[in-house]
């Protein structure tokens, strides 16, 4: 898919780049910890931490990806791709 035609099919969807990265990093993994995802994503220099956050809400609030609080420690949150992203990701 060209970067134009991408653009656009985000631009339909009120996706920002930083939530298609943040997709895509997760669906790298069954699942993972939400903190392993901003990490990961500072390390490639994809954003800011705020700017990341916001980006997982949207995800979340856009059904993309889910929470879950992990078992052991409530304080940590697992997320994992939901079937609307892997269908997104598929359109590529």
């Amino acid at each position: 898919m060209r970067p134009l035609d991408r653009h656009n099919k985000r631009l339909e969807l009120g996706m920002n780049t930083y939530s298609e990265i943040l997709l895509d990093i997760i669906s790298t993994k069954e699942k993972m910890m939400v903190m392993e995802v901003i990490h990961e994503a500072v390390d490639k220099k994809v954003g800011s931490l705020a700017t990341l956050h916001k980006a997982l809400k949207w995800l979340t609030d856009e059904k993309f990806i889910n929470f879950k609080v992990n078992d052991g420690d409530t304080r940590m949150r697992v997320c994992s791709i939901a079937h609307r992203g892997t269908l997104y990701l598929k359109g590529f």
